[in-house]
């Protein structure tokens, strides 16, 4: 007797299950499909290869599978949980709250999975400026999982954004010392220093790992929209240097939404624009501003270009993320072409002190320190530096410097020609 469809599918079931435990998550998906393909809808199968497609990035199929999972069976737990990961995936944290609070209210979610689900109700909150909101769920996490550094270091970092510093250090010092991973405990430790006001060797060169990236795929959907609010000026600050010509190359460093690019696009020929943001890249595409963008960390891009290729390289903003710019200025002055010119915006620091780490988790530098990396890489002044408010922050100015570069006058002849001594 030939096997029931239930058979078939239970079967399917079982064995993507397995492969999916064991990381196999292709065969998994195969075999989930095909459990569906014998009976259609199920909620647990329809979660499971959600799951599984969320796992490999396909966000898109994963969030109409969970959709349907959870119109299916309003109270499964496991898909109300996939489902706010999903919109998460979709920068979309309004909805993505939703399910959470959803989760929060069944009985069938498990005293394991409640913490977590907790967590991320005050994330999204969090990234719908909710903050105070935010920070009084996750102090009540704290209270109830005191040995959890997940929790404290969320409590930290919103504690630091509504400026209290000091409860602040206290939660990143617990979330510090019971870190569950390296980059966990690494990111509170950047965090303590900013709060601490690290500057020179006793900052952190750089953001920990994955921190940028993860930061701007949660901010791109109400990007634009927050910087209208804090009056962003660098785009159009930065064209002030750039008219009077056209550029044949442009590279639009860290370009985010594409700000920066509708601003200078009249000016260029072709404009490519780079982040680590997949969710930044797809609002820029959307612009239609750019020939090509690039997902890519930005010293790696840079150091793949060929020497002398650009004509345009642009940051604005973007060194606020970057503590030590040695390197990047290096590979900016290795790919641009003569006559280039390298424009840039950064928060300025004291002229007493090379860079800073402040305890809005943002980088300084100053004017002075940028003048010797400058001569240091062969680079003079392209246009007169100018100072001006960046933006707000907590309702008070950002004292930010504009600067244009351009390769020094014979530079470029001689790297090259000392290239073979």
């Amino acid at each position: 007797m030939p096997p029931s469809a239930f058979d078939t599918a239970r079967l399917a079931f079982e064995a993507g299950l397995a492969a999916q435990q064991a990381g196999r998550l292709d065969e998994a998906a195969t075999q989930y499909r095909a459990s569906l393909a014998a009976l259609p809808g199920r909620p647990s199968t329809l979660t499971n290869l959600g799951a599984t497609l969320l796992a490999q990035g396909h966000a898109g199929e994963a969030l109409a599978l969970l959709q349907q999972a959870t119109e299916a069976a309003p109270t499964h737990a496991e898909a109300w949980a996939h489902l706010g990961e999903a919109w998460l995936a979709h920068s979309q944290p309004a909805q993505a709250l939703q399910a959470y609070t959803r989760l929060l209210t069944l009985p069938a979610i498990g005293s394991a999975a409640q913490p977590r689900a907790a967590l991320r109700q005050a994330e999204c909150l969090a990234r719908l400026g909710r903050l105070e909101e935010a920070a009084v769920a996750a102090d009540a996490l704290v209270q109830r999982h005191a040995d959890w550094g997940e929790a404290w270091l969320l409590a930290g970092s919103l504690r630091k954004d509504l400026g209290r510093f000091e409860a602040a250090a206290e939660a990143l010092q617990q979330a510090q010392s019971l870190g569950e991973n390296a980059d966990q405990a690494a990111y509170a430790g950047w965090l303590l220093a900013g709060l601490r006001g690290a500057h020179d060797a006793e900052a952190p060169p750089l953001p920990p790992p994955g921190y940028v990236e993860a930061l701007f795929d949660g901010y791109a959907a109400d990007f634009d929209r927050h910087l209208d609010e804090l009056e962003y000026s660098a785009p159009e600050l930065l064209l002030g240097g750039l008219v009077g010509r056209r550029y044949a190359r442009a590279l639009d460093l860290g370009c985010g939404t594409g700000l920066v690019g509708r601003v200078v696009r009249p000016l260029v020929d072709r404009l490519e624009g780079l982040d680590v943001s997949a969710a930044m890249l797809e609002r820029a595409r959307a612009t239609g501003a750019y020939d090509g963008l690039h997902q890519a960390e930005l010293l790696a891009h840079l150091q793949q270009q060929a020497a002398g290729s650009v004509d345009l390289v642009l940051a604005a903003d973007v060194f606020i993320y970057v503590g030590v710019l040695d390197a990047v200025f290096a590979a900016v002055r290795r790919v641009l072409a003569p006559g280039g010119v390298f424009a840039f915006s950064i928060e300025e620091a004291p002229s007493g002190i090379d860079f800073e780490l402040r305890a809005t988790a943002r980088y300084a530098h100053s004017a002075r320190h940028l003048g010797e990396l400058a001569a240091r890489h062969g680079l003079v002044a392209h246009a007169r530096e100018a100072r001006a408010t960046l933006r707000l922050e907590q309702r008070q100015p950002v004292a930010g410097l504009v600067m244009w570069l351009a390769p020094a006058p014979g530079h470029f002849d001689r790297l090259s020609a000392n290239g073979f001594s």
